[in-house]
């Protein structure tokens, strides 16, 4: 399959198993988060990573009211972005787990789109550690400067949950992709090749 474009930081892989009919996954990039340094403003920016789209930098004033969600503190906010982000890309694995379940013929695209969805994942991971070390940052420096609520950060710990949760359902799709790759590349051509076959995979 050629390389996808990434238009608006997602990229669409096509896989058909029928001659009738095909399925299109559309998968949304996590936005990168990187450091900040300022208590007035918290920058969030997308770097350009291999196989990554770039994304626009967003800016959120902190101290403007008009900027941020009302009574939603620094944390809150930075726990939201990453609960949407969260959120998009479980929805994305399991619609794609789903398509795997239907699909019986492994096709080139489910190994692109599984190894786009961790590479994602990893993004997320590393999206998730950023904002907290961030927090922590902002929270030492909030003891000498009031001016701002920095609030918790994740505080039941239900983002942290969901990415682990996804970690596991990516998993356990490599296993379903990896042990149909292996029935296979083993299909027999008599009932003895097949039973010798068939004890390689196990």
């Amino acid at each position: 399959l050629p390389q996808p474009d990434f238009p608006d930081a997602s990229t669409a892989i096509y896989s058909g198993g029928t001659k009738t009919s095909s399925e299109v996954f559309t998968l949304h990039a996590p936005t990168p988060i990187q450091s900040t340094h300022g208590l007035s403003k918290a920058r969030l920016q997308c770097t350009t990573a291999k196989a990554l789209p770039a994304v626009i930098t967003v800016e959120a004033q902190c101290l403007d009211p008009s900027n941020l969600l009302p009574e939603l503190t620094l944390g809150e906010k930075m726990s939201q972005i990453l609960k949407d982000q969260t959120d998009q890309l479980t929805k994305n694995v399991e619609n794609f787990s789903q398509y795997m379940t239907q699909d019986t013929f492994l096709s080139q695209g489910n190994y692109l789109v599984l190894n786009q969805l961790k590479r994602y994942l990893d993004v997320l991971e590393r999206n998730y550690l950023t904002a907290k070390e961030e927090h922590h940052h902002l929270q030492l420096q909030n003891y000498k400067d009031k001016s701002i609520n920095v609030g918790e950060f994740d505080p039941e710990r239900k983002v942290e949950g969901e990415i682990f949760r996804l970690g596991m359902l990516l998993e356990d799709l490599q296993e379903q992709t990896d042990d149909s790759d292996c029935n296979l590349s083993s299909l027999p051509a008599s009932y003895e090749s097949a039973h010798s076959s068939y004890s390689l995979c196990e």
